[in-house]
């Protein structure tokens, strides 16, 4: 996501602002927000690991441990 700040002086003259905030130096910052979203191969480490975790309810109880389903691997090729 990409973000533009400005600092204006005179914001009220610009974009509209609330009247308590006129005539006060201002930082604004600008977002766009229908981003749209990356490319899954784009996605960083820490995105792919958010996306991993959201899928995993959380624990009933604080004991309880995190348990996943064992990788199914295809048997091994064995060459002479």
């Amino acid at each position: 996501m990409y973000a533009h700040r400005q600092i204006y002086d005179s914001p009220q003259d610009t974009i509209p602002v609330p009247e308590s905030m006129r005539h006060q130096r201002m930082e604004v910052i600008f977002i766009r927000l229908d981003d749209p979203a990356p490319a899954p191969a784009a996605m960083g480490l820490g995105t792919q690991m958010a996306g991993f975790f959201k899928g995993i309810p959380p624990a009933a109880s604080p004991d309880e441990e995190l348990s996943l389903p064992a990788k199914e691997y295809p048997s091994a090729v064995t060459f002479e």
